[in-house]
């Protein structure tokens, strides 16, 4: 029993386009598989990226309300912020010539620690390397147009 050319020919049709059906199914449930698996750690990124963002805008808003917080050690009057490197500059007791401080304080909230440049200036202040340098400027006539 011989096939005729033609009935080959339309064997080899049908087995193709089974295998190209099989192909087309098989990339469509493996992309909706993947494209699910992805659209989950998407919510997953979204939400730690959220919470993140909302640690951080938490970190920021006690910095600069710190002085006025119970339990702050220093008078908030003598606080002034600045945020980088260190959050304030304390003048402590600044009308008292005699027991006047000057004290560099960081804010941290729940288990942050400190960066590098932080742990340098608190290495700086430790070590004795502060000092008060006195600028003065002569004025704007002395000063040229570029």
């Amino acid at each position: 029993m011989y096939l005729a050319l033609p009935e080959i020919i339309a064997g080899g049709v049908l087995i193709a386009a089974l295998l190209t059906l099989i192909f087309i199914t098989g990339r469509k449930v493996g992309t909706s598989s993947t494209h699910r698996r992805w659209q989950e750690e998407l919510k997953t990124i979204r939400k730690e990226m959220a919470d993140s963002s909302r640690a951080v805008i938490r970190g920021q808003v006690s910095e600069q309300i710190a002085p006025f917080l119970p339990g702050f050690p220093f008078d908030p009057a003598g606080c002034r912020f600045i945020g980088k490197p260190v959050d304030f500059v304390v003048f402590n007791e600044l009308e008292n010539p005699e027991r006047c401080s000057i004290v560099l304080v960081e804010v941290k909230t729940g288990s942050s620690s400190l960066n590098r440049n932080e742990r340098s200036v608190r290495a700086a202040v430790q070590q004795g390397r502060v000092h008060y340098y006195e600028y003065r400027f002569n004025g704007a006539d002395k000063v040229k147009p570029v």
